[in-house]
């Protein structure tokens, strides 16, 4: 779908919200565009103003827009998202004299969003904030995840037990890889040993999805009951299964 035209404003490439507050759950919106000609575009996936929609397993993937929001673009709104991916959106415009976008992923005017267990990666800015940019707003955060997203978001959130790229003040929060099993291809699930793995609230893993895949290491030499003498030198060789972190091995 795509919202635009020559002589308006565009808003909401997928869905286009004002003054209401549905209800979506286990849908998908996805390679929506909104994009305007001449005038400002706002939300290629989702577009809000004055609402408080309540979104459950949602995924917002592969969305455009030239200006704001190429996920989710949302204005006087307190919308409440939980077990959300909004991945690989985009918000960029190649202008006459610069790059335009801001908020690859969530671009938020005067709102209050609050988020438990979502995944906000992958997604890109020609502008300012890959993954959020906010504005006069009010942000709370659980449980989620924000990774990878270009350039990094200069937005002031309230986050807690949540890996940040960056890093971020807060009860719980980490810093660190979430180990997707194939973001490449959109596979945002987690694998077995991701930091994220039972250390968000109560145990809960964080993001949007849970584990997704297995990484495995298997040490082939020495395979136990060999003497070395001190000093003396010897291989140490392993195999792994989707694995390529840095290895740590203790000999006892």
């Amino acid at each position: 779908n795509e919202a635009g035209g020559s002589h308006r404003d565009s808003y909401g490439g997928g869905i286009y919200m004002t003054g209401s507050s549905p209800t979506l759950t286990n849908v998908t919106i996805k390679d929506n565009s909104a994009s305007a000609s001449s005038y400002y575009a706002y939300g290629g996936g989702i577009s809000m103003s004055s609402s408080s929609p309540t979104l459950t397993n949602v995924t917002i993937k592969d969305n455009s827009t030239k200006y704001y929001g190429g996920g989710i673009y949302m204005s006087s709104s307190s919308p409440t998202l939980t077990n959300v991916a909004i991945t690989d959106n985009v918000a960029y415009y190649n202008g006459t004299w610069d790059d335009y976008g801001d908020g690859g992923g969530i671009y938020c005017y005067n709102a209050s969003p609050s988020m438990e267990n979502v995944t906000i990666s992958g997604n890109t800015a020609g502008n300012n904030s890959g993954g959020i940019y906010c504005t006069t707003s009010t942000l709370v955060l659980v449980n989620c995840i924000l990774w990878n997203n270009t350039p990094l978001s200069s937005c002031s959130i309230n986050a807690t037990f949540s890996d940040i790229e960056g890093g971020s003040d807060g009860e719980g929060n980490i810093d660190a890889d979430p180990l997707f099993c194939d973001p490449d291809n959109g596979n945002y699930t987690l694998y077995d040993i991701s930091p994220c793995v039972a250390t968000g609230l109560n145990g809960a893993n964080m993001g949007a999805f849970g584990i997704g895949c297995i990484g495995a290491i298997t040490v082939d030499s020495p395979n136990g009951g060999e003497t070395w003498e001190l000093g003396s030198t010897h291989d140490i060789t392993w195999t792994s299964i989707d694995f390529n972190e840095s290895v740590m091995i203790e000999l006892y």
